[in-house]
């Protein structure tokens, strides 16, 4: 077994939604799992069932060999550092981080020895007196990550626990909560809506969409192999274009009778679906000289100047389409022709959704 092993989990409110619909999934030591999709996907929910804040209506949690849903949280091995970070104001920075050592009869002299190191590995040594009200939002991040540290767990839960702080710091906080997971080879599941952080952050991303899996893989697998045109939409910003076409012959065929020839390796994915969703990334779109020159003619719209690049927003036959241009170029006609190459295609069938 992996380091933690869900099996067919489930989870069912008294109301009756199903949170969680049949999940398996096995994570192996020291990986960085990050759980992406919309609110109200269940990944709070599997977040929680794992640390044993929900109890599941169906399935098994294993970490290691040791089945652990039927266990108290208490007893799992499991850290968590919560969205709020979950300090206690009246104590200290030091005595946050000692809490759940003392709690658990670990000697002083040890308990010391790991709120100190914990401090030190987290840059926060200068801040072991101060309470949680005088420090910025950072530092108590890297509090709520050092009270998880000196537990010295075997496994570290992330519960969107970026989602508090200005665009900046997240950032910053991203690049040391991974440099800190090499560091600590922990192995880590990480909550978030945040596509940016996923893609950063995770050895695999696990896509969810209403209580199920759409896609598990690398942050390259799922961005450049999307296995589902729910998974394309979701991941990348600007969100994938796509076209809806139908098949005729060797050519896909737009709403307003455009044609786009098909690469020939394209050709045998089509497997007979007759009606075909184009996806192409904003980012794998040029501008051609002349519309002849392009696969397309786009109807130009507006621009939005990023500085070091442009989205330029149109449409093409029915679809509103947006360019992520590498450079600001001025556009004044209101047709350009549209091109993209041939690794740039992704083919969904529109009736299930799914990759071709």
């Amino acid at each position: 077994m992996g380091a933690l092993t869900l099996t067919s989990i489930e989870k069912t409110y008294p109301n009756g939604h199903r949170a969680v619909k049949g999940l398996s999934l096995d994570i192996e030591p020291g990986e960085f799992v990050v759980l992406v999709g919309p609110s109200g996907c269940g990944k709070s929910t599997i977040l929680r069932s794992i640390a044993g804040l929900e109890s599941l209506t169906g399935g098994e949690i294993h970490i290691g060999d040791r089945r652990v849903d039927t266990e108290p949280p208490a007893k799992r091995d499991i850290a968590m550092v919560f969205q709020n970070y979950a300090l206690y104001p009246h104590m200290t920075v030091y005595k946050n981080l000692a809490y759940g050592l003392k709690n658990r009869g670990v000697e002083a002299t040890e308990i010391d020895r790991k709120v100190r190191e914990a401090a030190d590995l987290l840059q926060i040594n200068d801040y072991l007196d101060r309470k949680p009200q005088q420090l910025s939002g950072g530092q108590r991040q890297r509090v709520a990550m050092g009270r998880a540290i000196v537990r010295d767990p075997q496994l570290f839960l992330f519960d969107e626990p970026l989602s508090n702080l200005d665009a900046k710091l997240r950032a910053h906080m991203r690049l040391e909560i991974k440099k800190l997971q090499r560091k600590l080879s922990a192995t880590s599941i990480f909550v978030t809506h945040d596509q940016v952080e996923a893609m950063t952050l995770a050895d695999r991303i696990v896509v969810l969409n209403g209580g199920e899996i759409e896609q598990v893989g690398t942050p390259r697998d799922v961005y450049h192999r999307p296995a589902s045109l729910f998974v394309a939409s979701f991941m990348g910003a600007p969100a994938m274009n796509f076209f809806s076409t139908r098949v005729d012959g060797g050519d896909l065929v737009l709403t307003d009778g455009q044609r786009l020839t098909l690469p020939a390796e394209q050709r045998p994915a089509l497997n007979g679906v007759t009606d075909i969703t184009l996806g192409v990334r904003p980012e794998q779109i040029a501008v051609t000289e002349t519309v002849r020159d392009g696969l397309v003619t786009f109807d130009v719209g507006m621009g939005e100047e990023l500085g070091v690049s442009q989205l330029l927003h149109g449409q093409v036959a029915d679809a509103e389409v947006v360019l992520n241009l590498p450079k600001f170029e001025r556009h004044d006609e209101p047709q350009l022709g549209l091109s993209w190459p041939e690794d740039a295609w992704h083919l969904f069938d529109s009736r299930s959704g799914q990759r071709l």
